[in-house]
């Protein structure tokens, strides 16, 4: 019973752990796009 929760655990924490990174990402993109875009439009 012990093994099964080693290995619950370890998939629970790999998820969390793709995830955290997914939503810093998407921060990071989202800040990109609408802080730092604009002051650089392109050029026609």
């Amino acid at each position: 019973m012990l093994n099964l929760a080693v290995v619950w655990h370890f998939w629970m924490g790999l998820l969390l752990g793709v995830g955290a990174i997914g939503l810093l990402a998407a921060v990071i993109a989202g800040y990109i796009i609408k802080v730092q875009a604009p002051q650089y439009p392109k050029k026609p």
